[in-house]
């Protein structure tokens, strides 16, 4: 079933279990569409550490930041909503989690982070109620008066002083 939209999804599943989504934009933080690129070969997966390596040599990513983020390692076709967990980079490649079977030289690929914005309209509104105690990044839940929607819990802004009653 592929369902767009809060309305959608909604009134669309049985039990409703997706009641109360935020409708619209969750305003994501976006990657730099400047580390959108293609790649220009695929390593071999590797069982020992259940891991790919993908190499873009037109590429210019500092080594060590795209832990954690996700990735589409093939933008084109059926594959297109297929993300990899990044599990770390070079300068030029990148090292997902799993098989990256899909992903193949010469096909497009972007960078995603699912961290919401701070005017995002998912901030404060989730239920509390089975929400994990911390988020992806092993941030506390909530941080800001309320529990995000989301694998993430928006953080204040640094420099920012919480004042707690």
């Amino acid at each position: 079933m592929y369902l767009t939209g809060a309305e959608a999804i909604n009134t669309g599943t049985l039990p409703d279990r997706a009641s109360g989504n935020v409708d619209g934009d969750p305003q994501f933080v976006r990657f730099p569409a400047a580390d959108d690129g293609m790649w220009t070969s695929v390593e071999a997966y590797d069982a020992d550490r259940a891991q790919t390596t993908l190499t873009d040599a037109n590429a210019a990513f500092r080594p060590g930041t795209l832990k954690g983020l996700c990735l589409n390692p093939n933008t084109a076709g059926a594959y297109f909503y297929r993300h990899a967990e990044i599990a770390g980079n070079t300068a030029t490649s990148i090292t997902v989690w799993g098989k990256a079977e899909w992903a193949t030289a010469g096909k497009g690929y972007r960078i995603y982070d699912y961290r919401l914005r701070q005017d995002s309209p998912a901030i404060n509104a989730g239920v509390a109620t089975g929400a994990p105690v911390t988020d992806l990044d092993g941030n506390p839940r909530p941080a800001m008066g309320g529990i995000d929607i989301g694998a993430y819990e928006a953080q204040p802004p640094h420099g920012t002083t919480l004042l707690l009653y």
